[in-house]
């Protein structure tokens, strides 16, 4: 229990309060009950929301939606469905607007994805030329490469 004059602790079943000598009431028991009972909930609420993260923090790192295979995934797909867009989804920002910057043949991004679709179409009918109108891509990853550990 606590004091509600002075705050200092008192020993259960004491009638007055040890340091100020003010009168302890039932009321201050059960209050002080109450108030180990919030904190008790409070610490459990705070461990479940800290597991909670920390699941979904491994959850996000140990799935795939970012390995390089999904990126060769979507690199091929475009290349297959002739979809600059989605090609240049996949290239970074950085190399983007480096190429904008330095490549005078570009006034816009627009101009860069109208050349990517360019390319492509080129590349898809070389490839119908070798492989015949019905080419398909096909793949297969060897090995996964080991993450780094930071």
């Amino acid at each position: 229990m606590v004091c509600t004059k002075c705050g200092k602790s008192i020993e259960k079943g004491r009638k007055y309060c040890g340091f100020c000598g003010a009168e302890v009431s039932e009321n201050e028991s059960t209050s002080s009950k109450r108030h180990t009972i919030l904190l008790a909930v409070i610490s459990v609420i705070a461990v479940l929301f800290i597991t909670l993260v920390v699941i979904i923090m491994c959850v996000d790192l140990f799935s795939n939606h970012n390995s390089y295979t999904t990126v060769i995934e979507k690199e091929l797909d475009a290349i297959q469905e002739i979809d600059a867009n989605e090609y240049m989804e996949i290239l970074p920002k950085e190399y983007i607007n480096y190429t904008l910057e330095t490549n005078k043949n570009y006034n816009k991004y627009d101009d860069m994805v109208l050349d990517c679709e360019d390319k492509l179409w080129q590349e898809n009918r070389s490839n119908k030329k070798k492989y015949g109108t019905d080419f398909k891509i096909v793949y297969e990853v060897q090995s996964e490469l080991p993450r780094r550990l930071l």
